[in-house]
């Protein structure tokens, strides 16, 4: 559909009984989460296994996770052109508390989307953010996890290396 002010398009994907559509670079009003899709703060956000304390894997609800303790960041990001406030766990405080002993962290997004991150990135205090501006991340959000380095603080960070590392959408974390 063409308008006189700008141009819209409408796209489609259709899969099962899933639609989204996209108009002019918003969600349509169909493809907003409805009460049934929106995450209980009971149902698990992250999987944790591989190297990690008694060997076992471990879920962790939002509540969970985000008792280990928040701590905030501010930065710009190469998706946001103005600092933003990230507070979510630590990466140092996580492996602690899971007591990882491996020397990299096999990261997977909901997309499938697969990162591996150096236990050694801790020296820059990446976190493990849960929050944007206070709020919840949800999925829409790049949530309920989005890896988050202080690229501001340290430019070196900088590069593709490290924006690569920012996986947002994180389901679970293998310590290998």
């Amino acid at each position: 559909m063409v308008r006189a002010v700008y141009c819209s398009f409408f796209v489609s994907l259709s899969v099962g009984c899933a639609v989204i559509a996209f108009d002019g670079g918003r969600l349509a009003p169909s493809a907003h989460a409805t009460e049934s899709s929106v995450q209980v703060a009971s149902e698990p956000i992250l999987v944790v296994s591989g190297l990690v304390a008694a060997g076992q894997e471990r879920s962790f609800t939002r509540d969970e996770f985000e008792g280990m303790g928040l701590s905030s960041l501010t930065t710009r990001t190469p998706w946001n052109q103005d600092p933003v406030e990230f507070s979510g766990v630590k990466l140092s405080t996580f492996l602690k508390q899971v007591g990882a002993t491996g020397r990299v962290l096999r990261v997977t997004a909901l997309n499938d989307y697969v990162t591996n991150i150096p236990v050694d990135d801790v020296k820059y205090d990446p976190i493990l953010a849960t929050r944007r501006g206070g709020k919840q991340m949800s999925v829409r959000d790049k949530g309920p996890i989005f890896i988050i380095y202080p690229f501001d603080e340290d430019k070196s960070l900088n590069s593709e290396l490290y924006f690569s590392r920012c996986a947002w959408q994180v389901k679970a974390i293998q310590i290998e």
